[in-house]
């Protein structure tokens, strides 16, 4: 819908014998852009994203825009580069632990070095944090623009194990 193979060049440049450009595998790119675009706009806009890709209000959340709030003029980076960023960091991290039959291991190709392995984990996190700090700009523009739907969680549980249990109640 919004990313393809093409997008993925220069600092985002994946080999293009990866599985992830083969015919066969062209739902990763569409599966990763759908599961996150849901998290960062929810059912409602999402679908009216999809129903209105070319509109100018979605074109602009796409590619980027400069907004005003009091006076003060704001910028936010567009959910294509948030997108492509999140991809990235899944494919990345895809190619660099493939699993086999006797575990995890690093692919090593025939007449190569493998680069060092907290310069690879640099840039794959580099590109996670990012899109972090993109989703969350986003996230404030759409709130003060009343473009997806508000939950208020009134109440948030530790349950011990990394996980939160919340319970959500509708603003509306």
């Amino acid at each position: 819908m919004i990313l393809d193979s093409t997008d993925f060049i220069g600092e985002y440049a994946i080999p293009n014998e990866a599985p992830f450009f083969q015919d066969s595998n062209s739902t990763f790119l569409d599966d990763k852009e759908k599961y996150y675009l849901k998290k960062l706009l929810g059912i409602t806009a999402y679908n009216e994203l999809r129903e209105n890709l070319l509109t100018i209000k979605w074109l602009d959340i796409i590619n980027g825009l400069e907004y005003q709030i009091r006076n003060r003029t704001y910028f936010i980076t567009g959910v294509k580069t948030m997108l492509l960023n999140f991809v990235y960091y899944e494919m990345q991290l895809n190619l660099w632990n493939l699993s086999s039959s006797s575990g995890f291991v690093i692919p090593k190709m025939e007449n190569s070095e493998p680069e060092n392995k907290l310069s690879v984990q640099g840039r794959i996190y580099g590109a996670y944090n990012e899109a972090l700090r993109i989703y969350n700009s986003l996230i404030m523009y759409f709130y003060e623009h009343n473009i997806t739907e508000t939950l208020i969680a009134s109440s948030v549980i530790d349950n011990g194990d990394d996980t939160y249990t919340f319970t959500i109640s509708d603003t509306s």
